[in-house]
């Protein structure tokens, strides 16, 4: 990845007046950052099958919340695109961190992907985070969720996107060295379970949380056993591609199972959708397991669906599901 690094020295024009624009942005609280308490748990727990199965999670919509659902995959993915959310089950391990709000600077930014942008920012004093948590990143009068995509140990933060035309994109891809950025976390809970084994499904852009968690794996040298289902539309699109690699050399128990939809000639890997045979693949030799999974809708829908004909049961599911974007 080419990453644009801020350097001392005089900044031209168009950074100064590009980073006092973010800087009016982040001073003030504009009512699109939302609640920084809100919950983004999309813990699954009641997990489901192709028969309807009761759900002993909590669903927030509209406000309401209501309890002891009957869900099928197709539901869970239809509830989670039009916006709803699961309520987080209880933390698990060290306790969660209480959310700050701060405006930190970013300190390289450059493509990951033709479609995928990166950025590290600088980590805010006392700002404390467990694996896979996120933040809401504000952006002038716009914010969204971001997971943060890189370890607790890390001394930053890093986040990326995939393009689009909306407006907090465009800022995103917009941002450079020095500029200035409003965030306000940690929250969430897509934590990773260390003292049992895992089998972690990324779509596409959901690599992001469970980045996290592989750097935080490398870093406390983690030995559980440890499965990466990395799927992608083409190997082009394969954001992170070095970092997991290395990840893989790094962690003593991981193993990286790389699958495109399309290939190019000079792909020599999987091809195709994450399937019941690429998950059992994955889940061999890891009894037991968590199975995490992260990404579009549809995709979790899809790997929900193949975990449990596995026989997967609900209570060793997690997902995180990121709308709007396309399957891989």
């Amino acid at each position: 990845m080419t990453m644009m690094c801020s350097a001392p020295g005089t900044l031209p024009a168009e950074a100064l007046s590009r980073r006092a624009s973010v800087a009016a942005g982040v001073e003030r609280r504009p009512e699109a950052t939302g609640n920084p308490e809100q919950p983004r748990g999309l813990q699954m727990v009641g997990a489901t099958g192709t028969k309807r199965i009761r759900n002993d999670a909590v669903w927030r919509a509209g406000g309401a919340a209501y309890s002891g659902t009957v869900l099928t995959p197709g539901e869970v993915a239809a509830r989670l695109q039009a916006g709803e959310r699961m309520a987080p089950r209880p933390a698990m391990g060290p306790p969660v961190p209480d959310p700050i709000d701060a405006v930190v600077e970013v300190l390289a930014a450059g493509a990951q992907t033709p479609t995928v942008q990166s950025i590290r920012v600088s980590r805010p004093e006392g700002f404390a985070f467990r694996t896979s948590q996120a933040v809401r990143m504000v952006l002038g009068e716009y914010a969204r969720p971001f997971s943060i995509a890189s370890g607790p140990e890390r001394p930053y933060l890093e986040f990326a996107a995939r393009r689009s035309d909306s407006e907090f994109k465009r800022a995103f891809f917009g941002l450079a060295p020095r500029d200035l950025v409003r965030i306000i976390g940690p929250r969430g809970r897509f934590f990773l379970e260390e003292d049992m084994p895992g089998v972690l499904v990324a779509g596409g852009i959901g690599i992001t949380p469970l980045r996290s968690m592989l750097q935080h794996a490398a870093d406390v040298g983690l030995v559980t056993p440890l499965t990466l289902v990395y799927a992608n539309h083409d190997p082009s699109e394969i954001a992170f591609r070095a970092d997991v690699d290395a990840l893989a050399h790094a962690v003593p128990g991981l193993r990286v199972l790389y699958t495109v939809s399309e290939a190019d000639p000079n792909w020599h890997g999987r091809v195709g959708r994450v399937d019941t045979a690429l998950l059992a693949e994955a889940a061999e030799g890891r009894p037991d397991a968590m199975f995490y999974t992260s990404g579009p809708p549809g995709f979790v829908e899809r790997v929900l669906g193949a975990a449990v004909s596995l026989g997967v049961p609900t209570e060793r599911l997690r997902l995180e599901v990121f709308r709007n974007y396309e399957e891989p």
